[in-house]
C-alpha cells in the first residue's frame, strides 16, 4: 500500500516542520514577533498579529509583556475586533501585578464600551473585586 517513496517524502516534511520550530523557538524572541507585528501596514492583519503576541505572552505569564502589548494593541486600535477580549485580560494582568487601579480602569471601560459584551458578568464579578483596593 505504501511505498518506499511515500514514506521519504513524509520524512522530509515532517523534518522540514521540525526543524522550523526549532528555529522559531530557539532564534525569534516574543520581542521579534511584537516589532514584526507592529509593522504590518494592513490594519486588520497587524490588529491580530499584536492580539496574538500579546496572547503569548499573557499564557506564557509575562505580565509586563502582556500590559505593554495589550495596552499598545487598544491604543493602536481601539474598535477592533479583538478590544473587548483584550481589556478583559488587560485587567486580568493589572490583578495579577496587584495594579489595581489600570485593571479597575480596564474592567470599567469594558462596560462603558461593550455593556451587552459576552464578558460582561466576568468583567462585573472581577470589578467588584478591584474596586475597592
Amino acid at each position: 500500500m505504501f511505498d518506499d517513496f511515500s514514506f521519504r517524502k513524509l520524512f522530509f516534511v515532517l523534518a522540514v516542520i521540525g526543524g522550523g520550530i526549532w528555529y522559531v523557538n530557539n532564534k525569534v524572541s516574543l520581542d521579534d514577533a511584537f516589532r514584526w507585528s507592529l509593522a504590518v501596514k494592513e490594519h486588520d492583519s497587524r490588529a491580530r498579529a499584536i492580539y496574538y503576541v500579546g496572547m503569548v505572552s499573557y499564557m506564557k505569564d509575562d505580565n509586563a509583556k502582556a500590559a505593554e502589548v495589550f495596552s499598545r494593541l487598544l491604543a493602536d486600535h481601539p474598535t477592533c475586533q479583538y478590544a473587548p477580549k483584550t481589556l478583559v485580560r488587560l485587567g486580568g494582568v493589572y490583578r495579577q501585578m496587584n495594579q489595581w487601579g489600570e485593571a479597575r480602569t480596564a474592567y470599567e471601560r469594558y462596560m462603558e464600551e461593550f455593556p451587552n459584551g459576552p464578558d460582561i458578568s466576568i468583567v462585573q464579578n472581577n470589578y467588584e473585586y478591584v474596586k475597592f483596593r
